[in-house]
Parts: structure tokens; C-alpha cells; sequence
């Protein structure tokens, strides 16, 4: 049976291959792109079907399509990989509870509210991306926050003007880069994970240290 589908078109010309997919139920990576919002039900029926999934990457048929994925209430504990392109109204509960999950992605889901507070308990996760995901204006990471995190990148967040770091999060980060966010004023950081990092890809005028 098929294990792996690294990408296929939900689009008009395959009007029934999103709920054709729950029939996939060894599945450990898919890939779907073109998604409308009204697939959204039917994806998520698919999904929950899929005990094996590893690695889920679904991109909406347009950066302003929105993905409603908020139907999944058994979502396959075994994912550790998750990329979604599209609009978000907000991250999906189901999204919060991946134990296993190991790197997000989120593109284009310009969340009004920041992410970090429905991402930042997740035991497991050792890579954030957020691109164009946010439209807030500042982006506050509160101690002991993401403790296995590892790889920290944000870009094309154009509205968020401050990030701050409080002391004692991000305690395993490694690499940060925060480029491409036209409002950005100050990164608030402490000794401490300046530090730490291996590598820091900032605008170094950008940098303010948090005196403790």
C-alpha cells in the first residue's frame, strides 16, 4: 500500500482525491497543494485516518486562500514534520497536541493573534519557521518557552516592529535569523542567548540587550 505521496494538486481537475486520500491509511508523508477551504472537512477526515503519518505538507491554492483544518479531533500522534501555506484564522487545536512534532512551518497565515502561546509547550519541536504568519506588532517569547528548540527563523512578518526574549527561554536555541520584516525596530535579547548561538543572521542594529 502507499506509503508515500509527496505531492498531488487538490485541484478541479481532482475535485475527489482529498477525501480519496483517508483510503491512503499506511500514508507517512503526503504533500497536497491547491487546497480551497472548502477541502478543509474533507482533509482532515483523511488525515485522522493515517495513524502513520511522519510528515504533512499542505499549501492552499493561493497565498489568501484560507486552510480550515479544524475538524481533526484524532490527529496521528507520529507526525514530526508539518508545513502549511495558506491563511489561518487560528492554529488548529489538534496542531498543539503533536508530542512528536519536530519542525512547523507556517507561511502566509498572517495570524492576528502571535502563535507563540499555542506552540511554545510543544515537548518535541526543535525548528520554527514562521513566514508572513504573524500581522501583530510584537512577538514576546516568556521564560522557558520552547525548551527543545533549537532553529528559530521569522520573515515577511511586515507589522511586527519589537521581538523579545525573555531570560530563560529558548535555553537549547542554536540559530536565529529574523530578516525581511520591514517594521522591525528592536530584538530585545539577554547575554545569555547572545552567548549560546551558533549562528545569529539579525541586523546587528537591531540587537538590544535585556539588563537583568
Amino acid at each position: 500500500m502507499l506509503e508515500k505521496l509527496s505531492l498531488i494538486k487538490a485541484n478541479d481537475k481532482n475535485q475527489s482525491i482529498v477525501k480519496e486520500l483517508g483510503n491512503l491509511i499506511r500514508m507517512r508523508e503526503l504533500g497536497i497543494t491547491e487546497l480551497k477551504v472548502e477541502d478543509g472537512k474533507n482533509l482532515c477526515a483523511s488525515i485522522e485516518k493515517m495513524e502513520h503519518l511522519c510528515s504533512l505538507y499542505v499549501n492552499s491554492a493561493s497565498k489568501e486562500e484560507y486552510l480550515d483544518l479544524n475538524y481533526v479531533t484524532n490527529s496521528p500522534q507520529l507526525i514530526n514534520s508539518l508545513i502549511l501555506g495558506g491563511r489561518l484564522e487560528e492554529i488548529p487545536v489538534w496542531i498543539c497536541k503533536l508530542n512528536s512534532l519536530s519542525k512547523i512551518e507556517l507561511k502566509w497565515s498572517k495570524l492576528q493573534n502571535s502563535p507563540l502561546e499555542a506552540l511554545q509547550a510543544l515537548p518535541s519541536l526543535k525548528e520554527l519557521h514562521l513566514c508572513d504568519a504573524y500581522t501583530g506588532t510584537v512577538m514576546e517569547f516568556s521564560a522557558e518557552c520552547f525548551s527543545e528548540l533549537k532553529m528559530l527563523e521569522i520573515e515577511q512578518c511586515n507589522r511586527l516592529n519589537k521581538v523579545v526574549i525573555q531570560e530563560r527561554a529558548l535555553p537549547k536555541l542554536q540559530k536565529m535569523t529574523i530578516k525581511k520584516c520591514d517594521s522591525l525596530v528592536m530584538v530585545h535579547v539577554t547575554k545569555n542567548l547572545l552567548s549560546q548561538l551558533e549562528q545569529v543572521l539579525v541586523p546587528q542594529d537591531l540587537i538590544s540587550i535585556i539588563k537583568g
